[in-house]
């Protein structure tokens, strides 16, 4: 199916797009509205902002996500989000960043891009079209803190760690998105990246 014919979510953006919204708003997770079930058998586009936070030691920081209502396998996956409505990814990350770790990133010195992801995957049955638009930022390692998270931030992150290039090549668990020992390396080395690097893409069952 070309991505034109893909519908853009509507009144579902924030539901399965950004997540936090749906939990906010409605204080429902978990299952589909019935009105919205006939949208289950195509795909809504989810496209996401993101950051790979590298700290001077060159480590990347990622936060584990634990579904209790799904069956995947745990995974490590890099601060961020869905894009709003009338949000550039730039934008989409700087806030996600901001909400899901305290810290906040001046929009004005975030660069280009440095990688991007794209791929389908299904969310608690709702299958979805993403492409991850990824960022660099160095600075001082931290721990985020968890005031700005939405209750389904609360429900899905179960950790968080600075984790090693190294580290991430070798373990065993699932670490979105694929590639990001080599990126996090380019980052932390301050190389330039003028194109953004097209990453695999990988799911997890």
């Amino acid at each position: 199916m070309p991505r034109s014919a893909v519908p853009r979510l509507v009144d579902m953006q924030n539901a399965y797009a950004a997540g936090r919204s749906w939990s906010r708003r409605s204080g429902t997770h978990g299952s589909v509205p019935r009105r919205h079930a006939v949208l289950m058998a195509t795909p809504l586009e989810r496209p996401s902002g993101r950051f790979i936070a590298v700290d001077p030691e060159g480590c990347v920081l990622l936060f584990r996500i634990e579904d209790p209502v799904d069956t995947k396998p745990p995974i490590w996956i890099t601060p961020g989000g869905g894009i709003e409505p009338g949000e550039s990814p730039a934008e989409a990350a700087v806030r996600e960043f901001r909400e899901e770790t305290g810290v906040a990133i001046d929009l004005a010195s975030v660069g280009a891009p440095v990688a991007v992801t794209r791929g389908e995957w299904t969310f608690r049955g709702q299958r979805l079209y993403s492409v991850d638009w990824f960022f660099a930022w160095r600075g001082p390692r931290f721990e985020p803190s968890t005031i700005g998270w939405s209750v389904l931030e609360h429900e899905l992150h179960a950790a968080w760690r600075w984790w090693e290039p190294d580290d991430i090549e070798r373990t065993s668990e699932a670490v979105l998105p694929a590639e990001l020992a080599v990126v996090a390396r380019r980052i932390a080395s301050g190389s330039e990246i003028d194109v953004p690097v097209e990453l695999p893409w990988l799911v997890f069952e």
